[in-house]
């Protein structure tokens, strides 16, 4: 039998082409707005009373605009209440980035990236923490970046006192049907054991969150593109055996 090699290599490169999309999962949308709802104890903040505390996150990793004197249209933000002992009020702020991305590990490295030099704009030191892909329930994917943070302050703690502030910043980022919606939770560094596993659990209860999936791994395409080789050469081999003419019968010299 012979194959012919256009044929097969066509064969090869359709099979890794098409047969990791047809047998591996594939990107699902919410089909619903994006509602988060942060920890009890939470009150959102009216829309129009000053600027945030947070510096919105940019999906591509890039130094954003400064904030603006208010909270752009459709940020939310929660705080809540002091008590005696709290030394940072925390705060959670929900925006919204129009960036498609995955939020895989390398995609939430490349957002982390511009931290240091963007906070330190702020005066802010950012020390990384942890970088993960937290999967739902319903297999939807949602990026977390955590970092410490230290700033020296006047008057945040008490009027004319100076201080240095440590807390924890929490970064939600959660694909949704028009991008992605990110929420930033910062708590006092002594109240981490508190608010982190509360912040957690909130991932779950999150609706309208997108199903958006890694790209499917280079072996399982090299592994369809050996059988599409595999089964091109055979099938080439065959139709050229029965397009073969058969040899002509020879005479008895006798």
């Amino acid at each position: 039998m012979r194959a012919r090699v256009g044929p097969v290599v066509l064969t090869a490169v359709a099979f890794a082409a098409i047969g990791p999309k047809l047998v591996g999962p594939h990107d699902k949308a919410a089909g619903a707005p994006f509602v988060y709802q942060p920890p009890a104890g939470f009150v959102e903040r009216a829309p129009g009373s000053g600027s945030s505390s947070n510096t919105p996150i940019d999906m591509t990793g890039k130094t954003p605009p400064a904030p603006k004197p208010a909270r752009p249209e459709g940020e939310r933000e929660w705080t809540a209440p002091p008590t005696s002992t709290t030394t940072f009020v925390p705060t959670v702020t929900l925006d919204h980035s129009k960036t498609k991305s995955t939020v895989e590990e390398p995609d939430l490295a490349t957002i982390e990236a511009g931290f240091p030099d963007m906070f330190a704009k702020e005066g802010i030191s950012w020390t990384p923490v942890r970088r993960e892909t937290h999967v739902r329930p319903g297999g939807e994917r949602v990026g977390i970046i955590e970092g410490e943070c230290t700033k020296k302050s006047i008057g945040e703690i008490a009027p004319g006192i100076a201080a240095t502030l440590h807390y924890r910043r929490l970064i939600l980022v959660f694909p949704d049907d028009a991008g992605s919606s990110i929420v930033t939770a910062l708590y006092g560094y002594d109240e981490v054991a508190k608010w982190q596993p509360a912040f957690e659990a909130s991932i779950n209860q999150a609706q309208g969150v997108a199903t958006r999936l890694p790209p499917a791994p280079s072996w399982l395409y090299a592994a369809w593109g050996a059988a599409g080789l595999v089964l091109g050469w055979l099938a080439s081999a065959l139709i050229g055996s029965r397009r073969s003419p058969e040899p002509a019968a020879q005479k008895d010299p006798t």
